[in-house]
């Protein structure tokens, strides 16, 4: 379609271009004043209704010349002489009773040329009636004895050849190309008919594809979510397929596990079979030794409850030794606290003892006034005192020694 569209642009650009050319050379200021002082200026030129055979523009442009720019006129003025226009110019008038369209001869330029309007294609019988055409200038003068005495040959490069002279040709400024360039407008019509046509079947082809496109996009949208929709099944299926497989292998492995231990197990029975055998011959062991433990234990019992009198009967005898043990610990704690005072007695009778000798040798000593008489009596008071100390002394050790036989005999009985 864009190689559509940018022909059709080329196409119209270039026919815009020569219409914009064949318009500014066939502008004439004063002639269009001149035609439109006397209500000629609606008339369209000769030419604009001529289609000449491509090659052959030349030719007519030699023929005809000025002609080509030949206008319409209803009326024949005679005024038309009293103020001509400034250029030249051709006025087509109507004539009573004009035959129809000549046939053209192949060999004729008329021949070469289609007019759309049937009235001009009179006239151009008339200019044009007794122009023949050859391929070039050579076949032209070959042929020039040919001619009738008002004939002539026109080639394709616009030389005229008659019986009596060469005309060769050489463009105006004004009226050369006009043929050839409305040819090719005409032909650019055609071209951008075709282009246009060409661009609305591109277009139609192209909203066909749009729309297929549309329609495709939407099928690609939903195919892509149905596609995401089956990857998130497809995935969620390789999950659990997954989960199965771990579970699989678990469950393998747990029956691995379970028939292992259903193996223990019934390896397991048939060992417990054989021990439960043992086991029964070990309860009828056990139940005759409970039997022959039950005498035993019966006369146990016997034995117990006498051995428990016996025990009771030690029982109060200790606690009776515990009373005298106590008794006789108390009577020892007195035993030694008389001991302790005899002790002290001892020391302290001596010491008087002592003081007694000092004071007696102190005296014997010193004092040769004191008499015998006067001591006497206070050193026999004195060792009587020591005596009877050492006497207590002496039972109180009875006592304490008699305390502890007691007190071994005691222990020995507890």
């Amino acid at each position: 379609m864009q190689q559509a569209q940018k022909a059709r642009a080329e196409a119209s650009a270039r026919r815009t271009a020569l219409q914009q050319l064949q318009q500014r050379l066939q502008a004439n200021g004063k002639l269009d004043d001149w035609l439109q002082r006397h209500g000629l200026q609606h008339g369209e030129a000769l030419w604009k209704s001529l289609h000449v055979e491509a090659g052959w523009e030349a030719a007519v442009e030699a023929v005809l010349r000025e002609r080509l720019g030949a206008l319409p006129a209803d009326v024949a003025d005679p005024a038309w002489s009293d103020e001509r226009p400034g250029s030249k110019l051709t006025l087509l008038l109507p004539v009573a009773g004009a035959a129809g369209p000549a046939v053209a001869s192949g060999d004729t330029l008329l021949a070469r040329i289609r007019c759309d309007q049937p009235d001009l294609s009179a006239i151009l019988a008339d200019w044009l009636g007794e122009v023949l055409t050859a391929p070039d200038l050579a076949a032209a003068l070959a042929r020039r004895g040919e001619l009738p005495a008002s004939a002539c040959r026109v080639t394709p490069g616009g030389d005229l050849v008659s019986r009596q002279s060469v005309t060769l040709f050489a463009p105006d400024g004004g009226e050369h190309g006009l043929l050839e360039r409305q040819r090719e407008i005409d032909g650019l019509a055609g071209v951008i008919g075709e282009c246009e046509a060409r661009v609305e079947d591109a277009q139609g082809r192209l909203g066909h594809i749009e729309q297929c496109l549309f329609e495709t996009q939407q099928r690609l949208q939903a195919s892509r979510q149905q596609l995401a929709l089956l990857q998130e099944r497809a995935h969620a299926i390789q999950v659990e397929t997954l989960k199965l497989s771990q579970a699989r292998e678990r469950f393998s492995e747990r029956q691995a596990q379970i028939d292992d231990a259903l193996a223990e197990l019934a390896a397991e029975q048939e060992s417990e079979g054989e021990r439960l055998f043992i086991a029964d011959e070990a309860i009828d062991l056990q139940a005759e030794q409970l039997t022959r433990l039950q005498t035993v234990m019966e006369g146990a019992r016997v034995l117990f409850e006498q051995s428990e009198n016996a025990l009771r009967e030690q029982r109060e005898r200790l606690a009776g030794a515990e009373r005298e043990l106590r008794e006789a610990e108390f009577s020892q704690r007195e035993c030694r606290s008389k001991l302790q005072e005899l002790a002290a007695g001892r020391e302290l009778a001596r010491q008087q003892l002592e003081r007694v000798l000092e004071e007696r040798t102190r005296c014997a000593e010193g004092s040769t006034a004191m008499q015998a008489d006067e001591l006497e009596p206070r050193l026999q008071a004195a060792l009587d005192h020591r005596v009877g100390r050492e006497h207590a002394l002496a039972s109180a050790r009875d006592a304490l020694e008699m305390a502890a036989n007691g007190l071994r005999a005691l222990d020995e009985q507890r």
